[in-house]
């Protein structure tokens, strides 16, 4: 597993357990091409064969191009294949914080000068959506939804912030970039769920008992 701040530290929460060996990578302040170039570094001399699980995205945004973020996940699931053909890559959908996007559901933006990153998020996650299904995963864990809620507005569902599930809302809203440690762990527990009926002991489970809160 490779991650930024977004899964730092989340394995040592006395909650999350696992029955398989995981490696844990984290960068807190990690790009996507950050993280690839630590896997280079550190696995790409080996020619076991290595299932890569990336949850990450956050600090691209607003700074890397979507092309770029996409040559990058590219560039990595060639380097893992030729490694191994049986080597795999999949990249989890990314969180949307409060602090880089903002739901219509919340009500008016925070700030005078906030700049909602929305649509770019969104178009980062379908892009992933697709880079998943060209490596033939034609479902992985997402976690866009993680810290939000379903809200009802004029009769219709909407999706909206719960900003009690970030660590930054003291600070107010627009600080808020990281998930609570407890909804990190719940994270990072899904995860390990999804490594080990998916990957481990594949087609145990099915994908929406995964995310009872909210499916992606």
């Amino acid at each position: 597993i490779f991650s930024s701040s977004t899964l730092h530290n989340c394995i040592l929460d006395r909650n999350v357990r696992t029955s398989c060996h995981l490696d844990i990578e984290t960068i807190c302040g990690a790009k996507t091409a950050d993280l690839h170039r630590t896997w280079q570094a550190t696995y790409s001399s080996s020619t076991k064969p290595c299932d890569v699980i990336l949850v990450s995205g956050v600090n691209d945004i607003p700074g890397t191009p979507v092309d770029e973020l996409r040559n990058t996940l590219n560039t990595w699931s060639f380097q893992l294949t030729h490694q191994n053909p049986s080597s795999t890559l999949r990249v989890c959908k990314m969180i949307t914080p409060p602090a880089k996007a903002w739901f219509p559901a919340n009500g008016p933006l925070p700030l005078n000068n906030y700049r909602n990153n929305l649509a770019m998020i969104i178009e980062v996650n379908d892009m992933i959506n697709h880079i998943n299904k060209l490596n033939s995963h034609d479902w992985v864990i997402g976690f866009s939804t993680e810290g939000c809620r379903s809200v009802t507005r004029g009769g219709e569902r909407r999706t909206s912030h719960n900003f009690g599930a970030w660590r930054e809302i003291i600070h107010g809203k627009p600080r808020c970039l990281h998930l609570n440690d407890r909804h990190r762990a719940i994270m990072l527990k899904k995860l390990i769920k999804f490594i080990e009926t998916t990957i481990v002991q594949p087609n145990v489970i099915q994908p929406n008992e995964l995310q009872p809160n909210m499916i992606e």
